[in-house]
């Protein structure tokens, strides 16, 4: 996912090229359609978290319409995103650098970071949050 089409998005099997400065809300609408649809390990968010039912009552108002428009992809985009995290766990999201340099971007961080422990990739091989600050060693590609 990325404004702008690189080098990397161009080797990716799946890329999104979304509108800058709204990776907050993708997140947030990802999550607000996860959630209606069930694609959450409820007994992970039960045993390992906590306020799930505010966060929960936070993003109902973030219905894909609107995310999809704001954030000009398609509202098919966002479903198939939330089919792959699902379908395809343990899931591994890493964050590039950039996303923190702007405002709001600590918050966006956070946001993209719950995916991974609502769908219970949190503390298990293969699953988690990683963040790209260049202190660890490279991916190699392919895997």
């Amino acid at each position: 996912m990325d404004p702008v089409k690189t080098k990397t998005a161009k080797e990716a099997d799946y890329f999104i090229q979304i509108m800058p400065g709204q990776d907050q809300l993708l997140a947030l609408g990802l999550v607000n359609y996860l959630i209606k649809n069930k694609m959450i390990d409820e007994e992970f968010i039960d045993k390992y978290t906590y306020g799930f039912e505010e966060f929960k009552t936070y993003v109902e108002k973030l219905d894909l319409k609107t995310v999809a428009t704001i954030c000009k992809i398609n509202e098919e985009e966002i479903i198939k995103l939330a089919r792959l995290i699902w379908e395809n766990r343990p899931l591994s999201l890493i964050c590039g650098l950039g996303l923190q340099r702007r405002i709001n971007g600590g918050q966006t961080i956070r946001a993209i970071g719950l995916i991974p422990a609502l769908v219970g990739s949190v503390g298990i091989e293969g699953g988690g949050f990683r963040y790209a600050n260049l202190s660890e060693p490279k991916l190699k590609w392919p895997f």
